[in-house]
């Protein structure tokens, strides 16, 4: 999971967690939480807090196959990627 900052930031939950008073306070822009989501797919996104890497919860269709061998990226077409 992560938390969407209204700056278009993203952290990750554990500088949430660390951070929950700045969180809370949010007075400024900066620490004004958007909405929490969960990273499904594609490339780790970055912490902007900590710079930890966010994984995604299936990874990179790229880089797999199905039981049949075959490449799953045949079925993303690239206007299909955030």
């Amino acid at each position: 999971m992560a938390l969407l900052l209204s700056d278009g930031e993203v952290i990750d939950a554990r500088s949430a967690k660390e951070n929950y008073k700045l969180i809370r306070r949010a007075s400024s822009r900066e620490w004004s939480p958007s909405e929490v989501f969960i990273h499904w797919e594609w490339e780790p996104l970055r912490c902007a807090h900590s710079d930890r890497p966010i994984e995604s919860a299936y990874g990179n269709p790229d880089e797999h196959e199905d039981e049949t061998g075959e490449d799953l990226a045949q079925f993303y077409g690239p206007s299909a990627r955030i």
